[in-house]
Protein backbone atom coordinates (compact mmCIF):
# COMPACT_ATOMS: atom_id res chain seq x y z
CA UNK A 1 0.00 0.00 0.00
CA UNK A 2 2.83 2.37 0.87
CA UNK A 3 4.59 1.58 -2.40
CA UNK A 4 1.42 2.38 -4.37
CA UNK A 5 1.02 5.65 -2.45
CA UNK A 6 4.62 6.73 -3.08
CA UNK A 7 4.63 5.70 -6.75
CA UNK A 8 1.37 7.37 -7.65
CA UNK A 9 1.19 7.49 -11.45
CA UNK A 10 4.98 7.01 -11.80
CA UNK A 11 6.71 3.76 -12.66
CA UNK A 12 9.86 4.57 -10.62
CA UNK A 13 10.64 7.06 -7.85
CA UNK A 14 13.75 7.57 -5.73
CA UNK A 15 11.84 7.80 -2.44
CA UNK A 16 12.94 4.81 -0.31
CA UNK A 17 10.57 2.73 1.77
CA UNK A 18 12.28 2.07 5.10
CA UNK A 19 11.34 -0.86 7.31
CA UNK A 20 13.06 -1.30 10.65
CA UNK A 21 13.03 -4.55 12.59
CA UNK A 22 14.59 -4.91 16.02
CA UNK A 23 15.01 -7.91 18.24
CA UNK A 24 17.54 -9.95 20.13
CA UNK A 25 17.54 -12.68 17.46
CA UNK A 26 18.04 -10.30 14.52
CA UNK A 27 21.32 -9.36 12.88
CA UNK A 28 22.37 -5.72 12.74
CA UNK A 29 22.36 -5.12 8.99
CA UNK A 30 20.91 -2.65 6.51
CA UNK A 31 19.46 -4.18 3.36
CA UNK A 32 18.46 -2.02 0.43
CA UNK A 33 16.11 -3.81 -1.95
CA UNK A 34 16.43 -2.05 -5.27
CA UNK A 35 13.89 -2.40 -8.06
CA UNK A 36 14.51 -4.93 -10.79
CA UNK A 37 16.05 -3.69 -14.00
CA UNK A 38 13.47 -2.62 -16.56
CA UNK A 39 14.33 -3.92 -20.03
CA UNK A 40 12.18 -1.51 -22.05
CA UNK A 41 10.05 1.54 -21.56
CA UNK A 42 9.60 4.26 -18.97
CA UNK A 43 11.81 4.20 -15.91
CA UNK A 44 14.61 2.12 -17.44
CA UNK A 45 17.33 4.78 -17.04
CA UNK A 46 15.99 5.89 -13.63
CA UNK A 47 16.36 2.37 -12.26
CA UNK A 48 19.89 1.97 -13.67
CA UNK A 49 20.96 5.28 -12.11
CA UNK A 50 19.42 4.31 -8.75
CA UNK A 51 21.25 0.98 -8.78
CA UNK A 52 24.56 2.66 -9.67
CA UNK A 53 24.12 5.09 -6.77
CA UNK A 54 23.83 2.26 -4.25
CA UNK A 55 26.41 -0.20 -5.62
CA UNK A 56 29.20 2.28 -6.37
CA UNK A 57 30.43 2.85 -2.75
CA UNK A 58 33.34 0.52 -1.95
CA UNK A 59 31.74 -0.41 1.38
CA UNK A 60 28.56 -1.75 -0.24
CA UNK A 61 28.07 -5.50 -0.42
CA UNK A 62 26.29 -6.25 -3.70
CA UNK A 63 23.78 -9.09 -3.90
CA UNK A 64 22.97 -9.87 -7.51
CA UNK A 65 19.69 -11.74 -7.32
CA UNK A 66 18.83 -13.74 -10.44
CA UNK A 67 16.81 -16.83 -11.16
CA UNK A 68 19.00 -19.94 -11.16
CA UNK A 69 17.84 -20.82 -14.66
CA UNK A 70 18.71 -17.39 -16.09
CA UNK A 71 21.60 -17.10 -18.55
CA UNK A 72 24.49 -14.87 -17.55
CA UNK A 73 24.13 -13.04 -20.85
CA UNK A 74 20.61 -11.88 -19.98
CA UNK A 75 21.48 -10.65 -16.49
CA UNK A 76 22.09 -6.91 -16.82
CA UNK A 77 22.66 -6.81 -13.04
CA UNK A 78 25.81 -8.91 -13.49
CA UNK A 79 27.17 -6.34 -15.94
CA UNK A 80 26.50 -3.49 -13.54
CA UNK A 81 28.09 -5.25 -10.58
CA UNK A 82 31.18 -6.10 -12.64
CA UNK A 83 31.49 -2.44 -13.64
CA UNK A 84 31.64 -1.32 -9.98
CA UNK A 85 33.29 -4.44 -8.52
CA UNK A 86 35.59 -5.76 -11.20
CA UNK A 87 37.42 -8.27 -8.98
CA UNK A 88 34.22 -9.66 -7.40
CA UNK A 89 35.43 -8.96 -3.87
CA UNK A 90 32.11 -7.48 -2.73
CA UNK A 91 29.52 -9.13 -4.96
CA UNK A 92 27.54 -12.31 -4.33
CA UNK A 93 25.19 -13.79 -6.90
CA UNK A 94 22.12 -15.22 -5.20
CA UNK A 95 20.49 -17.82 -7.41
CA UNK A 96 16.79 -17.94 -6.58
CA UNK A 97 14.31 -20.66 -7.48
CA UNK A 98 17.09 -23.25 -7.39
CA UNK A 99 14.38 -25.89 -7.37
CA UNK A 100 12.78 -24.71 -10.64
CA UNK A 101 14.65 -25.34 -13.91
CA UNK A 102 13.39 -25.46 -17.48
CA UNK A 103 16.31 -27.48 -18.88
CA UNK A 104 19.11 -29.80 -17.76
CA UNK A 105 21.60 -27.39 -19.30
CA UNK A 106 20.39 -24.51 -17.10
CA UNK A 107 20.50 -26.72 -14.02
CA UNK A 108 24.06 -27.86 -14.82
CA UNK A 109 25.17 -24.25 -15.30
CA UNK A 110 23.62 -23.19 -11.97
CA UNK A 111 25.21 -26.11 -10.12
CA UNK A 112 28.55 -25.15 -11.62
CA UNK A 113 28.14 -21.57 -10.36
CA UNK A 114 27.71 -22.89 -6.82
CA UNK A 115 30.27 -25.69 -6.85
CA UNK A 116 33.03 -24.37 -9.11
CA UNK A 117 32.72 -20.62 -8.67
CA UNK A 118 35.97 -18.76 -9.34
CA UNK A 119 34.57 -15.51 -7.96
CA UNK A 120 36.12 -14.23 -4.78
CA UNK A 121 32.67 -14.45 -3.19
CA UNK A 122 31.01 -17.56 -4.62
CA UNK A 123 27.37 -17.73 -5.69
CA UNK A 124 24.67 -18.85 -3.27
CA UNK A 125 21.57 -20.99 -3.95
CA UNK A 126 18.11 -20.49 -2.42
CA UNK A 127 14.78 -22.16 -3.15
CA UNK A 128 11.48 -20.86 -4.40
CA UNK A 129 8.49 -20.25 -2.15
CA UNK A 130 5.71 -20.00 -4.75
CA UNK A 131 2.27 -18.55 -4.15
CA UNK A 132 3.04 -17.44 -0.61
CA UNK A 133 4.01 -20.94 0.54
CA UNK A 134 5.82 -20.98 3.82
CA UNK A 135 9.59 -21.49 3.78
CA UNK A 136 10.40 -25.19 4.24
CA UNK A 137 13.83 -25.74 5.78
CA UNK A 138 13.63 -29.56 5.49
CA UNK A 139 12.80 -29.37 1.78
CA UNK A 140 15.71 -27.00 1.31
CA UNK A 141 18.15 -29.26 3.23
CA UNK A 142 17.09 -32.27 1.16
CA UNK A 143 17.39 -30.36 -2.12
CA UNK A 144 20.84 -28.98 -1.26
CA UNK A 145 22.33 -32.13 0.29
CA UNK A 146 25.03 -32.36 -2.40
CA UNK A 147 25.96 -28.66 -2.46
CA UNK A 148 28.53 -26.93 -0.22
CA UNK A 149 26.58 -26.06 2.95
CA UNK A 150 28.05 -22.54 3.12
CA UNK A 151 26.76 -21.75 -0.38
CA UNK A 152 23.19 -23.05 -0.20
CA UNK A 153 20.10 -22.18 1.77
CA UNK A 154 18.58 -19.21 3.52
CA UNK A 155 20.13 -19.98 6.90
CA UNK A 156 23.70 -20.06 5.60
CA UNK A 157 23.14 -16.89 3.53
CA UNK A 158 21.85 -15.18 6.66
CA UNK A 159 24.96 -16.28 8.53
CA UNK A 160 27.27 -15.30 5.69
CA UNK A 161 26.18 -11.71 5.05
CA UNK A 162 27.00 -9.94 8.35
CA UNK A 163 30.61 -11.17 8.43
CA UNK A 164 31.15 -10.23 4.77
CA UNK A 165 29.75 -6.77 5.39
CA UNK A 166 31.92 -6.41 8.48
CA UNK A 167 35.03 -7.24 6.45
CA UNK A 168 34.08 -4.58 3.90
CA UNK A 169 33.67 -2.00 6.64
CA UNK A 170 37.05 -2.89 8.19
CA UNK A 171 38.70 -2.69 4.77
CA UNK A 172 37.22 0.75 4.05
CA UNK A 173 37.67 2.47 7.41
CA UNK A 174 40.31 5.20 7.26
Amino acid sequence: ELQKKILGANKVVKTPITIEAEGKNLNDIVLIDLPGIISNGDGQEDVIEMIKEYISPEESLILIVTEAKQDDETAKALELAKKFDNDGSRSIRVLTKFDVFDSDENKKHALNLIEQSSDELPSHAVICCPNGKKYDREYEKKLFKDLPIKRAGIKSLKERLPSLLCELIKKNLP
